[in-house]
């Protein structure tokens, strides 16, 4: 007999929606914009975020086989260091998941007004619309894990196909002058790594939830197994489009325009 939907175990494909979704946020729609005036050291930049990103991946992957713990961050925490530990972590934690709701929030406003004007020119449609949207997911969210999942799913793909294509078609149209970097002469070659150092500072924002299949391991089937391998595709696949996506909107678009757009993708097309 099946397990009700409330109790059916998670399995990998579910897990990879949640890992990936939770990543492709708001920092990659507006990295763009904040990376033109480095030009190609944001590469650089990007390597070193992925790296560490990837370390990060690997570091949950094996604590979710040594300690079997359904919470994640704050379970590993808890079960090595103590209570009070655990709960500072956890608070942690949850702050840094507010802010980047409110910032997934305006990110999405930003694109929005592209298409629909009146949302920047008039701030408190703006500000209505952000509210708005944030209360439609915690809607879906407080529906239970299967509305939830079902949801995740859906905005993984919506998100998906604006990578997806800007990596796989905007490539062909890159037009290398506008990936020159425009910071001046204090990027000169031998000062390269301090711009690197920089760009990985800003990109580190977009592998924000790699650890997302770590926490509700209770519920996940061969939880030994999916969670690692969830956590590190998961990683390696959304920094891949992260690089390529990013750098061609880069190619796409005048640095000048690039760096005040509030919508580069968009900007993009």
């Amino acid at each position: 007999m099946s397990s009700p939907p409330s109790t059916r175990p998670l399995g990998f494909w579910f897990l990879l929606a949640l890992v990936m979704g939770n990543m492709i946020g708001s920092g990659i729609f507006l990295l763009p914009a904040s990376l033109a005036p480095y030009g190609l050291h944001s590469l650089w930049g990007w390597g070193l975020s992925t790296l560490g990103a990837l370390a990060l991946a690997f570091t949950f992957s094996q604590l979710s086989r040594s300690i079997p713990l359904a919470g994640g961050p704050f379970a590993y925490t808890r079960s090595t260091f103590g209570d009070f530990a655990g709960f500072f972590i956890t608070w942690g934690y949850w702050i840094s998941l507010w802010v980047g709701s409110a910032a997934i929030a305006v990110a999405f406003t930003s694109y929005s007004s592209y298409f629909f004007p009146a949302l920047s020119a008039v701030p408190w449609q703006g500000a209505v619309y952000t509210v708005g949207a944030i209360w439609l997911v915690t809607v879906f969210n407080l529906q239970g894990l299967a509305s939830a999942g079902r949801f995740q799913m859906v905005s993984m793909v919506i998100k998906l196909l604006p990578l997806v294509l800007m990596a796989g078609v905007g490539i062909f149209f890159f037009d290398t002058p506008n990936i020159q970097p425009t910071l001046g002469p204090s990027i000169q070659p031998g000062t390269g790594w301090s711009a690197s150092s920089a760009v990985a500072a800003l990109t580190l924002w977009s592998f924000l939830g790699l650890e997302s299949a770590t926490v509700p391991e209770r519920r996940i089937k061969n939880a030994r197994r999916n969670i690692p391998r969830a956590t590190l595709i998961g990683t390696l696949v959304a920094s891949a489009l992260f690089i390529l996506s990013s750098t061609a909107v880069m190619g796409l678009v005048p640095t000048e325009t690039l760096a005040t757009s509030e919508a580069p993708f968009a900007e993009a097309t």
